[in-house]
């Protein structure tokens, strides 16, 4: 018998019927109700959908058919039934000001974020995440406001709704405007590094500050991509993320596309991308899915879309080498990220003054695999092939020089998985 509300607020009242046996009584509410819901009465579906829409600044009336309370109690007969709700999700709300208008807001981190198509159960602990019961995964949520704010000196709110989970590296804020421009931002996931279920996390952002970037999107999958200008071309500063399938590392190919992400040894690309290394590291593929079906090329520029994004192209060997002559001796220093955050200790000589970015990635290996050099090096396909040999380009941090290095690939080893570097037309 459905029991129906008698107030609203903190606490609430209900009327009804219920209808008692012996011996103890386990009773479980949630909220909001699924009135078509038929299944396991022990677990309900729900979704934190990665893209969320926010009518105007400042309101809050999309939260309400994300915020999943439930509540369980055991109780002996007779007598009144009295619950606790606990909130399962995480609130973000982003106070943002400064200039432009804003469209929408997207939080990117290297867990999942939000999903489709799962369950809640009704375990003891009903507070925990384990009682979630994940699908269709995604590691972003954007927010699109229907109306666009005009930001000012005055903060904008604008809320967000995620599925609690630790973040191990941190965060990636972009902000999406009317004219169509990005700008994104890192920040540090919360102390500890986790998003708790039950709790509101406040973040202020100034379009001011001078630690936001441009950033442009993938219009196949909507990545975002850091880019930097070096001497007279742009680099993206991240490597290629582009997924299509995800393949294990033993499963390699000379002649058809392949698609590895380190140390993932699934075929489920929604799983793939929720993974610390797809985050932080990108896509490695093997020679045909980088060329795409593109003919060697050793131009400058290329003219090799390959793998890359409309606008972007995948370097040749001449175009690698301007880079190097660019940046001149101890290129390599010049493009690695410094720290020991992702690089092997002791990362000397490191300076990244280039805004290149350089991160370890690994390889994965010819043959049946597997992945190596994560930590240590970082290989990236170029469009050239010279005397049936392919050409790459990398950098090693057990490698006694400290420039870029370029190396040929014999030609029975186009199922190398290396990274990608794109540069734009």
């Amino acid at each position: 018998i459905p029991y129906t509300a008698q107030s609203n607020g903190k606490s609430s009242a209900f009327t009804g019927s219920l209808v008692w046996g012996a011996g103890e009584h386990e009773f479980c509410a949630y909220y909001p109700y699924n009135s078509g819901y038929t299944g396991d009465r022990e677990a309900i579906p729900f979704s934190i959908p990665s893209e969320q829409t926010q009518s105007a600044a400042d309101n809050t009336d999309h939260i309400g058919a994300l915020d999943y309370m439930v509540a369980s109690r055991k109780v002996s007969p007779t007598g009144p039934v009295n619950f606790n709700f606990v909130h399962l999700f995480t609130m973000i709300e982003f106070q943002i000001k400064g200039s432009g208008t804003l469209k929408k807001i997207r939080l990117t981190g290297p867990n999942l974020l939000a999903c489709t198509n799962s369950e809640i159960k009704f375990w003891d602990d009903l507070s925990a995440t384990t009682n979630l019961i994940l699908s269709n995964a995604f590691n972003y949520v954007t927010v699109t406001l229907t109306t666009p704010a005009i930001l000012s000196d005055s903060p904008t709110s604008v809320y967000m709704m995620v599925v609690p989970r630790n973040h191990s590296e941190d965060l990636r804020i972009a902000l999406n405007f009317n004219d169509g421009t990005w700008k994104e931002i890192t920040k540090a996931p919360p102390t500890g590094g986790t998003f708790e279920g039950t709790k509101k996390y406040v973040v202020t952002l100034d379009t001011a500050d001078s630690e936001w970037y441009d950033v442009f999107e993938d219009s196949r999958d909507h990545q975002l991509y850091p880019y930097v200008t070096i001497g007279s071309q742009v680099w993206m500063k991240r490597n290629l993320a582009y997924l299509p399938e995800v393949y294990l590392s033993d499963s390699g190919s000379d002649t058809d596309p392949r698609y590895y992400v380190y140390g993932f040894e699934r075929t489920n690309v929604a799983e793939a991308k929720i993974t610390a290394n797809y985050y932080t590291y990108g896509v490695l593929y093997n020679r045909p899915a980088a060329m795409n079906g593109a003919a060697s090329s050793n131009s400058n520029p290329s003219g090799v879309q390959g793998i890359c994004p409309d606008g972007w192209h995948l370097p040749s060997n001449a175009e690698w080498v301007d880079l190097r002559t660019h940046l001149g001796i101890e290129s390599s220093h010049k493009m690695r990220e410094t720290g020991t955050t992702h690089w092997a200790a002791p990362n000397t000589g490191a300076t990244n003054s280039s805004g290149f970015t350089a991160l370890p990635g690994g390889i994965r290996e010819t043959g049946t695999g597997p992945f190596s050099g994560i930590g240590n090096l970082t290989y990236w396909w170029t469009s050239t092939e010279e005397s049936s040999m392919f050409v790459v380009f990398y950098i090693d941090i057990n490698d006694v020089s400290a420039n870029l290095r370029r190396k040929q690939v014999a030609a029975d080893s186009r199922d190398y998985g290396c990274s990608v570097r794109c540069i734009k037309d």
